[in-house]
């Protein structure tokens, strides 16, 4: 069985992305205000999920456009999945510095 993402798969993957991205957002300023390290750690890893989870789903978006689907791009997707994941390692190494 061949894998495509249809297009209201990736708007819901894009919706809680954002989703996610904007209550990990609230949920790190409200540990800003109470002082709670875990409440910050948390919300930020949540934010940093949400927003890994909406650029996925818009890069997925973009190598849909123009072709038949996912199927037809097998190695064009595995291509960037990992550049998803390099980037997303790098930005963590970063933030840890």
């Amino acid at each position: 069985m061949e894998h495509t993402l249809t297009q209201s798969r990736l708007f819901y993957r894009k919706t809680a992305g954002q989703y996610h991205s904007a209550k990990g957002a609230i949920v790190e300023t409200i540990g800003k205000l109470t002082g709670s390290s875990s409440w910050q750690r948390s919300g930020r890893r949540e934010h940093e999920q949400g927003q890994a989870e909406y650029n996925h789903a818009r890069t997925m978006g973009h190598a849909n456009a123009g072709r038949g689907g996912l199927s037809r791009g097998g190695c064009t997707c595995a291509l960037l999945l990992l550049v998803w994941l390099l980037t997303r390692r790098v930005g963590n190494a970063r933030r840890r510095k």
